[in-house]
């Protein structure tokens, strides 16, 4: 039997205008309505303000590019299952920017307003993040 995998949510943490101040999120969806792209778009903005809240990136990061996070949600919105680093690489800058993105999801779940949005949950019940180090 084929095992159902949804399409995720892409979320992306652009870090340096968030220490300006100046928080960004961009979400991707493939095959979506107005609607939908809405829904994600709002999801993206307050996932953001959580999760930006509980980063705390390297101080000395080099520009190494994103650090992507798969995450798996139960419908209350807590983690199912640990975090999974994509496209990893064995580097210890990326490391390190990569533990502290693994970190800050870990402290912000469970994500309790995503509970309120049981009707959406196959559009977030998995979410790619996208972390860049401020530079």
């Amino acid at each position: 039997m084929a095992r159902h995998r949804p399409n995720p949510l892409f979320l992306s943490l652009a870090m340096l205008p968030l220490l300006a101040g100046q928080a960004e999120a961009l979400v991707r969806r493939e095959r979506d309505d107005g609607a939908g792209r809405a829904f994600d778009a709002r999801l993206a903005r307050q996932l953001h303000g959580l999760i930006a809240a509980c980063w705390l990136p390297p101080l000395a990061a080099q520009d190494i590019g994103a650090v992507r996070l798969r995450i798996a949600l139960r419908p209350d919105g807590s983690l199912d299952g640990d975090p999974v680093v994509l496209d990893a690489r064995d580097d210890p800058a990326f490391r390190t920017l990569a533990d502290s993105a693994l970190r800050a999801v870990k402290r912000c779940a469970p994500f309790a307003a995503l509970a309120q949005e049981q009707k959406h949950y196959e559009r977030w019940r998995t979410i790619v993040l996208n972390f860049r180090a401020p530079h």
